[in-house]
């Protein structure tokens, strides 16, 4: 979610046109695939829903499949792990570029696998061909693969970030720094108005395994969201202590409670955003409500049972 566009280039080396889509265009232009056998899609997911590499893939498949060109998807592991599902399911009222389909905040799926998916159950029918990951299984993160970590965009650096992500996204549909501008985004959430022992104090209480939080002061520098540029803010750092008992998105709903309920008139919700990353209206009208956290995570069951099923179907790894 988020980030700095880029427009159509030249490759240097080989003098091929460079198309992009992350700019004016957001699925490839039908004249631009006339003359070709197959598009493929070689991309690093980072295993949450709002990440929005996913939704270009399915508006490049869907421009295949009205083409009547192959799509090729060359699959990689998912960097955070192929067992846990965590967080609610998306409205499809709600569907948007962050969000097109109902998929959980993490869904624990490939790129291949919700190719899969998307294709068969919401109807693209594409001529799809998923070229599988050789020696991958689910149980396996990035720093567990041997693969070496590349940045999969800027404000993604590390396999620390791509863990809190689907929880701390969230924030991006508030007034409260992500940590955008910093070597540390999506691991530290912090405002100017935040009372930063106050809030760790309050998180703690909660007792959610696998986490542990940390006062923090940072200083954005030149942020892409334009959150706090230049201004010392004040927050929280997650810290996970273990990956397979943490829930970054109930966590996130916990700090969204706590800083809503600390900052008084300083609270902002960028709504639409929000509405939109969390694919739901529901989740912001229950923290203005102020539901407890138990009461509001309660209500995902029943949708996140039912994509649990319908996920099974898709799995390609072990």
């Amino acid at each position: 979610m988020g980030g700095q566009g880029f427009g159509d280039d030249t490759d240097e080396g080989t003098a091929l046109p460079v198309y992009s889509l992350y700019g004016d265009r957001r699925s490839p232009d039908p004249t631009i695939l006339q003359e070709m056998d197959a598009l493929v899609f070689d991309v690093q997911d980072i295993g949450a829903r709002y990440y929005t590499y996913v939704s270009t893939m399915v508006a490049a498949m869907e421009v295949a499949a009205g083409a009547g060109i192959r799509f090729v998807v060359a699959d990689r592991p998912n960097p955070i792990g192929g067992l846990l599902v965590q967080g609610n399911v998306l409205d499809p009222d709600f569907a948007s570029f962050v969000g097109p389909f109902p998929v959980a905040m993490r869904h624990g799926m490939t790129t291949g696998g919700l190719a899969l998916l998307f294709n068969t159950a919401h109807g693209i029918v594409a001529d799809l061909q998923v070229l599988q990951v050789d020696g991958w299984s689910r149980d396996r993160w990035a720093d567990e693969t041997g693969i070496e970590w590349i940045a999969t965009s800027p404000n993604m650096p590390t396999l620390e970030s791509a863990v809190h992500y689907p929880g701390t996204c969230l924030f991006e549909g508030t007034n409260v720094s992500v940590g955008r501008g910093t070597d540390s985004p999506f691991q530290q959430l912090g405002a100017p108005w935040l009372d930063s022992s106050a809030l760790v104090k309050a998180m703690s209480r909660h007792g959610f395994p696998g986490v542990r939080f940390e006062s923090v002061r940072f200083t954005p520098v030149e942020p892409d969201d334009g959150k706090y540029g230049g201004v010392e803010v004040q927050g929280v750092r997650l810290i996970a202590t273990d990956r397979g008992l943490y829930d970054p998105t109930v966590t996130a709903v916990a700090l969204l409670s706590e800083m809503r309920r600390q900052a008084g008139d300083h609270w902002e919700w960028r709504k639409n955003s929000f509405d939109r990353l969390a694919g739901t209206d529901r989740l912001r009208r229950a923290i203005e409500a102020g539901e407890p956290v138990e009461r509001i995570v309660s209500r995902w069951t029943r949708e996140l049972d039912r994509f649990l099923e319908e996920r099974a179907g898709y799995l390609i790894y072990r």
